[in-house]
């Protein structure tokens, strides 16, 4: 604002700089942004930026370290919803560093970044230093690059929200392995094959390869190592893709409306008489929508995955299974889409939760 005027606010739309923040590894877009705030600061008096933050991007590292330094220039974080922003603290998650191509949202991998980026190293151990910042703001996971959230300084969007809810193909079920509404027992065992929780579930059928089955309230929980049990608060859906190395839970509220997708990463799942196990691998994405309506993931777990010390192949496993899941994520692949929830078929499991 020019001296005895009143204060303006600047987003990050109006610097033409910004554009190929969300579009391209185009290392010097971040000092440019700080170029043209620079420019409105010879005329402003100070500089207010908003920016909703659902992913991070590599170039807004010289952003926050700007505004750290100069204090004409003060950011809001705003992240996409409230339930986002209190797990990222609660948990101290990691955000997947991620651009915008001709194919829609997508993570950056580590080997298209490094050695070459301006602003960020990466470290012998997998951490991500940054200059402009001077710490650790990161990690590499497999070939993936998880970042902290900048809390007090800001982030980036990461996508325009996407407001179509069609999917490429309606999910219909089929007859599976077991019969409908048969209870089943669910298997979380530890990398040393002993058991860690036992969970009840109804069986309901396939989508392709992935079995379908539910949860509801008592819904108990056996936890082998305390001897306890305890329920579950609210209904469940649960994905079992054959093959694969997760098994996905997806939380409703008492209404029927998603609340938050757990990835579980882990060996193929073992499917014997009425149950389903599994050795788990300790990594977990959590998924939350925002208030636009997409879902979000977040990397969790990462000091018990390096606390468990897993055999070099198991790692190698499990970090490109967490690369997998992430691009399914990003690429809305079944079930990581609100239209397949809203299918007849799927529609018809929910309903028969609430009754």
């Amino acid at each position: 604002r020019p001296a005895g005027k009143r204060r303006c606010t600047l987003s990050a739309h109006d610097f033409s700089a910004a554009c190929t923040m969300n579009q391209s590894l185009d290392t010097g877009a971040g000092s440019r942004i700080v170029e043209a705030i620079k420019r409105q600061l010879a005329t402003h008096h100070d500089i207010h930026i908003d920016l909703h933050c659902s992913g991070l991007h590599p170039d807004i590292f010289f952003l926050a370290a700007f505004s750290s330094s100069e204090p004409r220039c003060t950011l809001k974080i705003e992240y996409p919803s409230p339930q986002f922003t209190e797990e990222v603290l609660r948990r101290n998650a990691l955000i997947p560093l991620t651009i915008v191509d001709a194919g829609g949202p997508r993570a950056v991998t580590a080997d298209e970044l490094f050695p070459d980026h301006d602003d960020l190293i990466r470290m012998p151990g997998g951490e991500v230093v940054s200059r402009s910042v001077h710490h650790v703001v990161g990690k590499v996971v497999g070939n993936l690059v998880f970042i902290e959230p900048l809390v007090g300084h800001c982030s980036a969007s990461l996508y325009e929200p996407q407001s179509d809810l069609n999917s490429p193909w309606a999910p219909t079920l089929t007859a599976g392995c077991f019969p409908e509404g048969l209870p089943c027992s669910l298997r979380n065992m530890g990398i040393d094959g002993y058991p860690r929780y036992d969970f009840s579930a109804t069986y309901h059928g396939q989508v392709e390869r992935t079995h379908i089955l539910s949860r509801v309230p008592p819904g108990m929980i056996s936890h082998h190592k305390s001897g306890q049990t305890f329920p579950i608060a609210t209904p469940e859906l649960v994905f079992i893709p054959e093959g694969s190395c997760h098994v996905i839970s997806l939380s409703m509220d008492d209404t029927g409306e998603p609340r938050s997708w757990y990835v579980n990463i882990n060996n193929p799942v073992s499917i014997g008489h009425a149950q389903f196990s599994w050795e788990d691998w300790e990594l977990d994405i959590k998924i939350l929508p925002g208030d636009d309506g997409q879902y979000y993931p977040l990397l969790l777990d990462l000091d018990e995955y390096e606390d468990a010390v897993l055999p070099y192949s198991v790692q190698e496993d499990c970090c490109m299974e967490i690369e997998r899941c992430i691009s399914a994520i990003y690429q809305q692949q079944f079930p990581f889409h609100l239209s397949y929830l809203l299918s007849a078929s799927m529609k018809q499991i929910i309903d028969s939760l609430y009754k």
